[in-house]
């Protein structure tokens, strides 16, 4: 299931807005946009700490050489700081004197209700998948791109030794996310991963292992070979390590159970709000819209699937 995040829903409704403006509108009357992007920027602050991938796939540097913690402990603590982020919002809300932002904020904290019930159907019922190689190749694909500032470039070599758990104070991803998967295992009752989306991540992960190496060569980075050793070898034990113990349990269909199907519903309800004026807010924007899909941990990640060439 392919989900929005919540705060980009929100921005992309206020550019669907901003381009709704007439050419000869006067800039000031913009300012209520800047007002509620700054709500918007709290929480993306704290969702770019705990995915720091996606922050520098923003342009935002002082990310550069972190990485992602697919762990417990992180999505909970990510919880937390996004109750108490919304919370801080929803105690500013009443002050707005503008309805465009008091409308803003309104379906900020509905997405985020939804998004919060959604995460927490995951963690009762589903053993997640989350393809190591097409993460690791995002993330580093996103500071190897010829759109990156060449002095960005060598926060890579850091990155990839930390997927391989060759710094200080890191395990290897892999490790992390199959520690994940072992935990949701453990509850009775779980539901596991489509089949075929499984076999499908499975059958381009060669693509993606392979494409790292070339990355590095592309813009001449040294010293990366030890570590892509490494990690490539981790990379083809955890696919080995999906294909026995994910992949004899994955589901043989796509059905949805009734809970997690009406959470879906509800979704595409919420990115069809009406504006003040009764029309679908940002409607005519969804392809934008679907250029931000994020990578929720444990679905399917259109963010990354769509930005691979």
């Amino acid at each position: 299931m392919q989900r929005l995040t919540a705060v980009t829903l929100v921005c992309a409704l206020s550019f669907a807005l901003q381009g709704k403006q007439p050419p000869q509108a006067d800039h000031s009357g913009q300012a209520w946009v800047e007002r509620s992007n700054t709500y918007t920027n709290m929480l993306l602050e704290v969702e770019f700490a705990h995915a720091p991938e996606r922050g520098s796939r923003q342009g935002v540097a002082r990310f550069d050489e972190r990485i992602s913690q697919p762990t417990l402990a992180d999505e909970l603590t990510l919880r937390r700081e996004l109750e108490a982020t919304l919370a801080k919002i929803d105690a500013a809300a009443p002050r707005e004197t503008d309805k465009r932002v008091q409308e803003d904020l309104a379906i900020l904290h509905k997405a985020y209700d939804l998004q919060f019930r959604q995460e927490d159907y995951r963690l009762q019922h589903e053993v997640p998948f989350l393809n190591a190689s097409a993460e690791v190749f995002q993330g580093l694909r996103g500071l190897l791109d010829d759109q990156v500032a060449p002095e960005r470039r060598p926060a890579a070599l850091t990155r990839l030794r930390r997927y391989a758990g060759l710094e200080p104070g890191y395990q290897p991803f892999t490790e992390l996310l199959k520690q994940r998967a072992r935990e949701q295992i453990a509850k009775p009752g779980v539901t596991y991963p489509s089949k075929i989306e499984v076999e499908t991540e499975l059958g381009r992960n060669s693509n993606y292992v392979e494409g790292i190496g070339a990355l590095f060569g592309k813009y001449g980075l040294k010293g990366w070979q030890p570590g892509y050793a490494k990690l490539k070898d981790q990379l083809t034990n955890y696919d080995t390590w999906v294909r026995e113990t994910i992949l004899p349990k994955a589901r043989g269909d796509y059905r949805l159970a009734a809970e997690k199907y009406a959470l879906a519903f509800e979704e595409y309800g919420l990115q069809s709000v009406p504006g003040a004026d009764g029309t679908p807010r940002g409607a005519d924007r969804q392809g934008e819209w679907l250029s931000f899909r994020r990578l929720p941990r444990g679905d399917q990640r259109a963010e990354e699937k769509a930005d691979h060439r």
